[in-house]
């Protein structure tokens, strides 16, 4: 029976090589280098196939979910057909054949809506939405859907992992405008495949402006950012010229009510 030469190839879903990615096949150990290949080994045909594990993955992207089986013959190297994120092409000029196993970037799906402090569905809102993993989303509405329910910003969106911003770029009427974007970071968890998602309004947890939950027993495990208006007015900040408009009109209210007071005093004793 003939022995074949076969190496392995990581890459993830955007086909970019993925390194340092740790493999078994039966007793032998391979890692991928910088360019996601492993070095070339040589497997006798055998009536049993190989096991190919990956041991080591990379946490920000979703590994092989069981171990794969690999058949040597005198005709080729195969994997079982319908094998999910594992290929093997014919072998190239020098007879080595190559297993290519696709590892995507891990992912989350996130709805966002909108809501006063009171949790009263909020319409109106104007967003913008942009980040790492998705195109750029602008004149995004707060609306209920088909007139009730939540006040639906961003329905269902898959977001891979990697940093986001949304902008408030309209505050409906009577509502105070948020005190800043919302950062939305989607990193690795600490279980495979797992990710946390975490949101920060000028770098701080603000969990009465933005407040994430995740519903573990949908179908996609998506997390909501909640994004909470406060009812009423803000004052303008301290030096502004709202501010000093405000203190101008006091001063001339304090000298009317001074020079009134004067008046009657005049009056009284002239009397």
């Amino acid at each position: 029976r003939k022995a074949k030469k076969v190496r392995i190839y990581k890459v993830d879903d955007s086909n970019e090589p993925i390194k340092d990615i740790v493999f078994t096949l039966n007793d032998q150990t391979l890692q991928t280098g910088s360019d996601g290949y492993t070095d070339i080994i040589t497997l006798n045909a055998s009536d049993t196939p190989y096991t190919l594990t990956e041991t080591k993955p990379d946490d920000h992207y979703t590994g092989l979910s069981a171990p794969i089986n690999v058949s040597v013959s005198s005709t080729g190297v195969t994997v079982p057909e319908g094998t999910e994120n594992v290929t093997v092409s014919d072998p190239d000029a020098d007879g080595v054949y190559t297993i290519t196993v696709v590892n995507p970037l891990k992912k989350t799906h996130l709805m966002i809506v909108k809501e006063d402090q009171f949790g009263k569905a909020l319409e109106g809102a104007v967003f913008s939405f942009t980040g790492d993993g998705i195109d750029d989303q602008t004149n995004l509405i707060s609306k209920k859907k088909d007139g009730e329910g939540a006040a639906i910003v961003v329905e269902d969106i898959e977001v891979p992992l990697g940093e986001y911003v949304l902008s408030e770029t309209h505050t409906p009427e009577g509502y105070n405008t948020l005190p800043g974007d919302i950062t939305i970071s989607v990193e690795p968890g600490a279980a495979d495949n797992d990710v946390i998602v975490t949101a920060k309004i000028k770098g701080e947890k603000d969990t009465a402006h933005a407040k994430l939950a995740r519903d573990i027993h949908s179908e996609n495990k998506t997390w909501t950012l909640t994004v909470v208006n406060d009812a009423g007015v803000s004052l303008p900040s301290t030096g502004g010229s709202g501010t000093n408009m405000i203190y101008f009109l006091g001063i001339m209210l304090t000298g009317v009510a001074g020079t009134g007071l004067l008046m009657k005093r005049r009056k009284r004793n002239a009397a």
